[in-house]
């Protein structure tokens, strides 16, 4: 009997998690002008008693919000961030507020966080699906500003410490490995990207580049136009290469590793192994790179480049038709595709993490109509500074004049002095809505 009561309770909790994880946040959604009077009043008086009353702040930053006052806004979701910066409904509004101060920039930093949040929380579908969205549009906006001002790009201010790695060009016939190339390259990626002080130019940035001039899918490329590609996409290296299935059970790899900065174009080199050792090919490949660009690796560093990521060639496959879905803008096949890889290894997590990703923007180009195509997501990465970094740097820059957090203790200052200085003068400037007029 007690068995199924804790059966019960646990089916009765599970299916209390699914129903909170399903449903919707709704924004801007206007109230009635009466709920806002009562509920300002509610949540200054709460911050007269408390002025680190973070959910407070929030809510009066929310009521801004929605009255479209997104000064005040950001004023008092800063102040609430700054008590509490993991609340996933601040990381939201905050972020929306900055986007109509278009701080743009700022606000995909916040939505970034999104990663962090429980997959039970209303908030991180709302959290993703602005940063998919907002990430993708702040990369095409780049790109373009950056081939209308190309002539004035120079290599020589392109850091040394940084490389784009191109989709490796598939020389058979066979279509089912025709994907395969994109999946190298985005191995490597993952790989470089463990790698501290190393800027690596992610996927969606160089596919957006390829969108823009024109390329589209095909990813080639050439010695003469590599100096080109590296001031777009401020890479010195350039990792390009082709490779072929031999007797459907050998894999041949041509690649090389050119520098822009150095002007210096090296030949390909060729390298053949079995094709179930593809991830130590690409492995020795990133190995290589590092070496050669003078990075010394720490022992935690090489731990986390030399993992596996999948042992089933089926699951790596269908996972690269997934990424070539994502990158021609075909969301709901990509996210089938990289379910595809889930099934075949549970355990491959770089699949898993793609799901949610091309779900998300499935969901977008649907209900919202709006055009994902120009290119995938992803910027350039730099392990230098943490998402949580450039937040609080930023937000603590804008935030200057609002004061700093009271926290109590042995001061001589006045109450009021402390109230000043805490911040929670800024509500003040929050008018109450007009009573509607009564009829007469």
């Amino acid at each position: 009997m007690i068995k199924f009561n804790r059966h019960f309770i646990l089916y009765f909790a599970l299916i209390g998690l699914i129903l909170q994880s399903c449903s919707l946040v709704k924004v801007n959604q206007k109230r009635p002008t009466s709920e806002y009077r009562k509920e300002i009043l509610k949540y200054k008086n709460r911050i007269k008693k408390n002025l680190n009353d973070a959910n407070a702040y929030l809510e009066l930053g929310v009521i801004s919000y929605e009255l479209k006052n997104y000064v005040l806004a950001r004023k008092l979701l800063i102040k609430s961030y700054r008590l509490n910066s993991d609340d996933p409904k601040n990381l939201l509004y905050l972020g929306m507020t900055l986007e109509q101060e278009n701080r743009k920039k700022i606000a995909l930093a916040l939505y970034k966080k999104y990663t962090k949040v429980s997959r039970i929380s209303p908030y991180r579908k709302q959290l993703a699906t602005r940063y998919q969205v907002l990430n993708r549009e702040i990369i095409h906006n780049e790109m373009k500003r950056l081939i209308t001002q190309e002539k004035n790009l120079s290599v020589a201010n392109i850091s040394p410490k940084s490389v784009a790695v191109f989709p490796f060009t598939y020389r058979g016939r066979d279509k089912k490995f025709a994907a395969l190339g994109i999946g190298i390259g985005e191995m490597m990626i993952t790989d470089l990207s463990q790698v501290n002080g190393l800027k690596v130019i992610e996927r969606i940035r160089l596919q957006t580049m390829l969108n823009e001039i024109s390329m589209g899918q095909s990813g080639m490329v050439e010695e003469s136009t590599a100096p080109r590609f590296g001031k777009l996409l401020g890479a010195a290296k350039i990792v390009h290469g082709n490779y072929d299935i031999l007797d459907n059970k050998n894999l041949q790899m041509d690649v090389a590793f050119w520098d822009v900065k150095k002007n210096y174009f090296p030949d390909l080199t060729s390298q053949k192994d079995a094709l179930r050792n593809i991830f130590r090919m690409e492995k020795d490949m990133v190995f290589s790179l590092i070496h050669e660009m003078g990075i010394e690796l720490s022992a935690e560093e090489k731990i986390k480049i030399q993992q596996i990521p999948t042992k089933s060639m089926q699951a790596f496959l269908s996972y690269c038709m997934g990424l070539e879905m994502e990158n021609a803008g075909q969301f709901n096949k990509a996210a089938k595709y990289f379910q595809q890889a889930v099934q075949k290894d549970p355990n491959f997590k770089n699949a898993g993490q793609q799901i949610e990703t091309s779900q998300t923007l499935a969901a977008v180009s649907k209900t919202e109509g709006i055009d994902l195509n120009f290119g995938s997501q992803i910027a350039t990465t730099s392990p230098i500074a943490t998402t949580d970094d450039l937040v609080n740097n930023r937000l603590k820059n804008i935030s200057a004049s609002i004061g700093t957090v009271f926290v109590p203790g042995q001061d001589s200052r006045k109450p009021v002095q402390e109230a000043r200085q805490s911040g929670v003068e800024i509500f003040e400037d929050l008018p109450l809505p007009l009573a509607p007029r009564r009829r007469e």
